[in-house]
């Protein structure tokens, strides 16, 4: 059965306790009034990790389909999406030693990825405007951070990039879709 509560995401309970995420490869989330984090492990160093989510062929490579800027504190970055449209935003801070990289997000939320622990932990926090519509954003861009962080995991292990149908080929679903 499932366990969870305020804060905690679900894990299940098998004949030996509760599963680790050595056995089952989950994306915590976690939504508290008007702040979302998701949490999951990388299985590559904090260089590589690095490399993915704080330059700007690192974020084309799992993100926006197209990243152009300088990333320094204070530039901006522009994403281009897969419709075509291009987005500015803003970097905001950068962490000591590659631990940290923020930048201002729609509509005056503020977007946080995080690298930490011995194995590379990224974290990934969205604080949202304290109104109705940085609710309904919070809400709305949900499934798609869980799809980007599975996506961004697949590219950081060789994987698919799961933004096109073209590296997707027919196969069984017994095979993992991020690593198999």
């Amino acid at each position: 059965m499932p366990h969870s509560g305020p804060g905690r995401p679900a894990t299940l309970k098998g004949k030996r306790g509760l599963t680790t995420s050595h056995q089952v490869v989950t994306i915590g989330a976690f939504i508290r009034q008007h702040t979302t984090k998701l949490k999951m492990l990388l299985p590559v160093g904090k260089p590589r990790a690095w490399e993915l989510i704080a330059t700007a062929e690192g974020l084309a490579s799992w993100f926006p389909v197209g990243c152009g800027g300088k990333v320094a504190v204070g530039e901006l970055l522009a994403f281009r999406w897969s419709d075509r449209t291009v987005e500015r935003f803003r970097v905001r801070r950068l962490g000591n030693r590659r631990s940290s990289f923020v930048l201002d997000w729609r509509r005056g939320a503020e977007l946080r990825l995080y690298l930490h622990g011995r194995h590379t932990t990224l974290t990934l926090e969205v604080e949202y405007s304290r109104d109705r519509e940085g609710r309904r954003d919070q809400l709305e861009e949900l499934p798609l951070w869980a799809f980007w962080l599975s996506n961004l995991k697949s590219v950081a292990v060789n994987g698919r990039d799961l933004r096109s149908k073209s590296t997707m080929p027919r196969r069984s679903w017994k095979a993992g879709f991020v690593d198999g």
